[in-house]
């Protein structure tokens, strides 16, 4: 694969897009300023384009973007290959994720140690937070942030959501007793959206594909599908095509071994009952 339309590239042509929005000018009017042509412009921001350093600079110094933002933008823009990876910056990998959840059409999670971020409650947040040392101004704001984005699952035209989870991802005291109630009523309150469905992998089935990892699969109706891969310091976003085979294979064998949606709400609800008796 080139490197147009690539992670990397949608992931800086995304950022451009946004700093242009929010100058509140047009493609036309920054096209005047940079000596870019309209349609080069355009596709650029829409990932259809390679953005060079000297490029990227330029419509950095119109939009007026400065200091540690400019260097942040620009790291974007030198980052070798087709990749886009970020080390230990939560805000920039939340930045890039923000922007490709927001144009995808379909949204497939692989979660096997805990609830994904699309599906917590404020409270389920708050103590996987806790429990990673973070500050309360720290989670204050990362709190407010998964909530934001979490209207990505129920704004106009919203993507389809698929959640695999493994049972100890719910099972697996995060909080509270009440606290995981909460969490599971919440997971079969959104099971219901008809854009969401929510499987669960019963801990009785053994061992499966999902345990080698969580994943996130997005696609969109333009441009190849982006697979984001977490670890402890590192985020990886990916849209290499063997890759997306591998992962979209996993999602179907994980698919067979998961109990069927309305098992799973079933089976929530029995493990709601159980938190509850505690």
């Amino acid at each position: 694969m080139g490197s147009s339309g690539t992670a990397r590239v949608r992931g800086l042509a995304a950022e451009l897009k946004t700093l242009r929005k929010n100058s509140e000018r047009t493609t036309l009017e920054i096209a005047k300023r940079s000596g870019f042509s309209p349609p080069v412009l355009n596709r650029m921001e829409n990932g259809l384009r390679e953005v060079t350093v000297e490029e990227c600079a330029t419509l950095l110094a119109i939009y007026g973007i400065k200091g540690k933002e400019r260097i942040r933008i620009m790291n974007l823009a030198k980052q070798p290959g087709d990749m886009l990876i970020f080390r230990g910056d939560v805000a920039e990998v939340l930045r890039a994720l923000v922007n490709f959840e927001s144009t995808s059409t379909r949204i497939v999670e692989g979660s096997m140690m805990r609830v994904p971020g699309l599906l917590q409650t404020a409270d389920y947040m708050r103590a996987v937070m806790v429990i990673a040392r973070m500050s309360p101004d720290y989670i204050k704001d990362m709190v407010a942030t998964r909530l934001k984005r979490q209207e990505v699952l129920w704004k106009q035209g919203a993507p389809t959501y698929l959640a695999i989870l493994d049972e100890i991802a719910i099972r697996r005291r995060t909080g509270s007793a009440e606290l995981m109630a909460e969490q599971i009523v919440h997971l079969c309150d959104m099971a219901q959206r008809p854009n969401i469905d929510i499987r669960v992998i019963p801990i009785d089935h053994g061992a499966h594909d999902g345990l080698d990892g969580n994943y996130k699969l997005m696609e969109f109706a333009k441009g190849d599908p982006v697979i984001l891969l977490e670890h402890r310091s590192s985020s990886l976003f990916v849209d290499e095509s063997s890759e997306i085979e591998l992962h979209q294979n996993v999602t179907d064998r994980l698919v067979e071994v998961a109990l069927s949606s309305a098992d799973t709400v079933k089976f929530l609800r029995r493990l709601e009952a159980e938190f509850r008796r505690e």
